[in-house]
This record gives C-alpha cells, sequence and structure tokens, in this order.
C-alpha cells in the first residue's frame, strides 16, 4: 500500500480552499461590476459623466428664426436645470414640454390644439 508524504496531502486540502476563494472573488468583483453598471443606467449617469460641451453649430447659415432656437439650446444647456422647468412643475416626462418650452422662448409658440396653452405635454396630445 502506498501512502502519500505528509506535506503532499495538506497541499491537496489547500487546494480546494484556494480555488473556492478565488470563485468567490471572482463572483465578488461580476457582482459589483454588475450592481455599479445597473445603479448607472438607472440613473443615466452614462450622460453625466466626462467633459460635454454644446455642439459647434454655424449659424451665419441659418436664418434668425433657426438662429434663435439655437442659442435658447445652447443656453438650457449649459444651465442644464431639471425637466420640471419646461413642464411648469408637473411630474411628467419632459421631451415634448421641452420641444414646446425651446419654441416659445426663440419667439414661435406652438399650439396646444385642445386647450390653446403654448405646452404640448406630449405627443398622444396631439394624436387627440
Amino acid at each position: 500500500m502506498q501512502t502519500m508524504p505528509e506535506n503532499q496531502g495538506e497541499h491537496a486540502a489547500r487546494r480546494p480552499r484556494r480555488h473556492r476563494v478565488a470563485m468567490l472573488l471572482v463572483a465578488s468583483l461580476v457582482f459589483i461590476v454588475g450592481l455599479v453598471w445597473v445603479v448607472a443606467a438607472y440613473f443615466d449617469l452614462w450622460n453625466m459623466v466626462g467633459p460635454r460641451s454644446f455642439p459647434d453649430v454655424e449659424v451665419t447659415e441659418l436664418d434668425e428664426r433657426q438662429a434663435a432656437v439655437i442659442e435658447v439650446l445652447r443656453t438650457e444647456f449649459a444651465e442644464n436645470p431639471p425637466g420640471e422647468k419646461y413642464s411648469e412643475g408637473a411630474d411628467e416626462a419632459w421631451c415634448a414640454n421641452f420641444v414646446s418650452w425651446v419654441m416659445r422662448e426663440a419667439g414661435m409658440p406652438l399650439e396646444n390644439p385642445n386647450s390653446g396653452w403654448w405646452r404640448i405635454p406630449g405627443v398622444y396630445t396631439l394624436e387627440e
């Protein structure tokens, strides 16, 4: 009957333990990276990271009304206010409100077909 040297048995017993520790570290790293990714996506942090600048727009080739829209957009981009500014404080998706607000500020207000007001809160309003 062949027996293992004493230190070889200890080495064999440590190997599964090291393997478990390594797997635990890898799993923890994957979990942390995944958690950071989910949080960043949820809070739309990708758009807040890194240098941002308003694109260069050659306004000399635009008419007066188009240039006014670009100037309003440039100002709002620099200020970066919360979306409620464009929705008169309403807690709703503000993308259509933003378009309505920009057009009004540029001197070309849109008109809500249902209320006659300048603010069009969404595409659904135009489909009714």
